[in-house]
C-alpha cells in the first residue's frame, strides 16, 4: 500500500493484480476506484521456436515458427547473414555449414527475452562415393579387398554383385563362383545426403577344369608318350608322370623305360 499521490511499486512475482485507490477530501468525503487485473506480470521470458528441418542437404529449406504466447515483436538472426521480423516464415540455406539461430521477442505484457542456439541448423554437403580394388581378376574362390576413397561420408553400403553386401569402410569379399560382377557403393553423409558409385565389370572370376591328352597311351618299353594340356587359357602345367618323375610345360614328351601301368596328374 501507499499514501503517496503518485506512487511507484516493484512487483517481484508474476501474476495478475487488482489495484484499488481510495480518495478522501478535506471534509472527509470518500470515493473508491477498483481496477481488477490492472497490472499483469508475465514470467521470465525464454523465447522458443520450432523448425520443420533442423538438418539436411543443401539447399535446405525450413519453416521457422515462434511459439511464445502473446508475442507481438520478433527479431530473428538466421546465422547466414539473413534476418526476419515475422512470427513464421520459410528460409533456404543455399550453402553447407552449421548455423547459429538467435530469436528476440517482446510480448503484450512488455516482457522481452532473447535466446541463441549455437549450431542449431546443420546443412551437409553432398558426399562423393568412390573406391578402388585390388586383384580385380582371379580364379575362384577369389578374394577382393575394396579400398574406400569416398569423402564426406558417415555410413557406407556396398553391393558386390554376387549377392553379398557390406557396411564396412574397407570390406573384403570372396567370390566363390565364376563370372563378371558389377560393384556399387552408396555413401551417406551424417544427415542423410547420398552419393553412389557403380563400377561395371569390376571383378572377373574365372574357373578352370584340367584336361589333357596322351599319345600313345599303350606300347612297348621303352615307350615315349606326348602329353598335351588341353584346358583353354592355360599358361603353365606341372606334370606327374606316375613313375616318380615330373615335368613342366604345356606339351611335353616323356619316355617310360619300364613295363607298367601309370597314373598321370596334371596341375594347370
Amino acid at each position: 500500500t501507499s499514501n503517496a499521490p503518485n506512487p511507484s511499486y516493484v512487483y517481484g512475482a508474476m501474476g495478475s493484480y487488482d489495484v484499488t485507490l481510495i480518495v478522501t477530501n478535506a471534509n472527509g468525503c470518500i470515493d473508491t476506484l477498483v481496477k481488477p487485473a490492472y497490472i499483469n506480470i508475465g514470467p521470465n521470458l525464454v523465447p522458443s521456436f520450432t523448425v520443420t528441418n533442423q538438418a539436411g542437404c543443401f539447399p535446405l529449406s525450413t519453416l521457422f515458427t515462434c511459439t511464445v504466447p502473446g508475442a507481438i515483436s520478433w527479431a530473428w538472426d538466421l546465422g547466414d547473414g539473413s534476418i526476419s521480423t515475422q512470427q513464421s516464415f520459410s528460409h533456404v540455406y543455399p550453402n553447407p555449414g552449421s548455423y547459429d539461430i538467435t530469436l528476440s521477442v517482446i510480448t503484450t505484457s512488455g516482457c522481452n527475452g532473447s535466446v541463441t542456439l549455437p549450431g542449431y541448423i546443420t546443412v551437409d554437403d553432398y558426399p562423393t562415393a568412390s573406391f578402388t580394388l585390388n586383384n580385380p581378376v582371379g580364379c575362384k574362390p577369389h578374394s577382393v579387398t575394396f579400398n574406400n576413397t569416398s569423402t564426406g561420408g558417415a555410413t557406407y553400403s556396398w553391393n558386390f554383385g554376387n549377392g553379398n553386401t557390406s557396411t564396412a569402410f574397407n570390406p573384403v569379399n570372396i567370390y566363390s563362383s565364376p563370372g563378371t560382377f558389377n560393384v556399387s557403393l552408396i555413401t551417406t553423409s551424417p544427415n542423410g545426403c547420398t552419393d553412389s558409385s557403380v563400377v561395371t565389370s569390376a571383378v572377373t572370376v574365372n574357373s578352370i577344369n584340367a584336361s589333357f591328352s596322351a599319345t600313345p597311351r599303350a606300347g612297348c618299353a621303352p615307350l615315349t608318350v606326348n602329353f598335351s594340356s588341353a584346358a583353354p587359357g592355360v599358361v603353365a602345367t606341372t606334370w606327374d608322370f606316375g613313375d616318380g618323375t615330373t615335368g613342366t610345360g604345356l606339351n611335353v614328351n616323356h619316355t617310360y623305360p619300364i613295363v607298367g601301368n601309370y597314373n598321370i596328374q596334371a596341375v594347370i
